[in-house]
């Protein structure tokens, strides 16, 4: 058994904490007697910080589940130290933003493209994630703040780097999302304002995935960027 938990290519750069469905599908898998299962860690950058996803899979594989809290306390104690509690909000941050922004509802994917390509129909479902997307934007600010927290503390911008990526690529999302929902209701400006804020979004992922990414990562990661940037025409199409 295989599952896609730390796919970048899936989560379209983002590595979701899934702080509770690791351990319950794990869980699960274990009652089944199911004896392995495998994470899919494709992904089109490299991990440059604390690979949370490696050690939650890990923990909850050997154990068949885990307790999230109990979790998070151990592993950002673990690489945080004193820092540990603003780390642990960051994670949960990150993993409510990212529950509302992938939850697809009943929406179609878009012809052609991958799950997370969202289609526009059903309309009131577009209508329904654009929503969500609003809440998700303010929950990747907040999971932000930990950047200044480890300035501050002077640790090395390592131990951070993991999340530059997800709150980058999760926050264009969300813009370009409220934007398209947005641009066909024929609220203009308000399209306009939120595509302006999802290429300031594209632009610092790219930024990042120039800084750290090596020549073996563009064969995924420049058609990852160049695939943004088309959804986002797409929707700028739609302004006029």
């Amino acid at each position: 058994m295989f599952e896609y938990y730390s796919d970048g290519i899936l989560f379209k750069w983002m590595a979701p904490p899934l702080l509770e469905v690791i351990p319950g599908d794990l869980a699960a898998y274990a009652r089944l007697g199911v004896g392995a299962v495998f994470d899919l860690a494709v992904a089109p950058r490299p991990w440059t910080g604390p690979a949370w996803h490696g050690w939650w899979f890990a923990r909850c594989a050997w154990d068949g589940g885990g307790d999230p809290a109990a979790g998070l306390e151990e592993f950002t104690r673990g690489c945080f130290g004193e820092l540990a509690g603003a780390f642990a909000a960051m994670y949960r941050r990150l993993d409510a933003a990212c529950g509302l922004l992938l939850e697809r509802g009943d929406l179609e994917p878009g012809p052609r493209f991958d799950v997370l390509d969202y289609g526009d129909s059903p309309r009131a479902e577009l209508r329904a994630l654009a929503g969500r997307a609003r809440e998700a934007l303010a929950e990747f600010a907040a999971a932000a703040q930990a950047l200044p927290v480890a300035v501050r503390a002077g640790l090395p911008l390592e131990a951070v780097d993991e999340l530059a990526p997800t709150a980058a690529a999760g926050m264009h999302l969300a813009e370009r999302v409220i934007a398209w929902d947005a641009a066909l209701d024929g609220r203009r400006e308000e399209a306009v304002a939120h595509l302006r804020m999802a290429d300031v979004h594209l632009r610092a992922l790219g930024d990042w995935y120039h800084a750290h990414a090596r020549p073996a990562w563009e064969t995924l990661g420049e058609p990852m960027l160049r695939g943004a940037r088309w959804h986002t025409d797409q929707v700028r199409a739609l302004c006029g």
